[in-house]
């Protein structure tokens, strides 16, 4: 795919020059030139890309956007999959927002499962500082992205659960420091509480928070 990407923007300056704007007939001729593909055809584009075109080769089919200046071929995306998102769209911001903030709750998933049931109270005050660096860190990361439109809320509301997690977290381990019983039992309802609203949060923004085993 790499290879065929890079053909098809090798003979950028070589598309013909005159008055009137690319045809779309005349970027299919350029394609086949200039990807090798044994297909192509190409329909309007959208998002600032002024062709869609399918293109084949072999016996597989992909997308791929053109932009054009004049009758000359400006720009080519990669090899797309079909139906994916062209780059610069709304699509394509949503997709690759989601893939880091799935990215980011995954590995506090994944960090919180590996912690192990502990066997005393030094290591219930121990395991559970674990579980507080894995939430912090977590809204470190989330704080950095910028949702797309519609998404601020959604990631306003994991932060909030994330931190009220990290607040019950602390509280548990005074309470041990303490030896109050109840206080660690209030603590735990209180995290398992905003686990729940850090589940409902990553679902209304469509995360994939996976935790993953070895």
């Amino acid at each position: 795919m790499r290879k065929a990407a890079a053909l098809l923007l090798v003979a950028l300056a070589t598309a013909g020059c005159g008055a009137g704007g690319l045809s779309a007939g005349a970027t299919e001729l350029y394609l086949k030139r200039a990807g090798g593909f044994a297909e192509a055809h190409c329909l309007a584009g959208t998002d600032g890309w002024k062709y869609l075109c399918t293109v084949r080769r072999a016996r597989r089919t992909y997308e791929v956007g053109v932009k054009t200046d004049g009758k000359r071929v400006k720009e080519t995306t990669g090899l797309l999959v079909v139906g994916g998102a062209l780059p610069g769209s709304a699509r394509a911001a949503r997709e690759a927002f989601l893939a880091r903030a799935s990215t980011i709750c995954s590995r506090r998933m994944t960090i919180a499962a590996a912690i192990p049931h502990p066997r005393n109270v030094y290591a219930a005050y121990r395991l559970m500082g674990a579980y507080v660096r894995a939430e912090q860190e977590e809204i470190t990361a989330l704080r950095r992205l910028h949702p797309p439109s519609g998404g601020a809320e959604g990631v306003r509301h994991l932060i909030s659960a994330s931190d009220r997690a990290v607040a019950a977290a602390e509280a548990y381990r005074a309470a041990l420091l303490r030896r109050d019983h109840r206080g660690v039992a209030q603590a735990l309802a209180a995290r398992s509480a905003a686990a729940a609203d850090e589940a409902q949060a990553a679902g209304e923004l469509d995360l994939r928070c996976v935790a993953v085993t070895p």
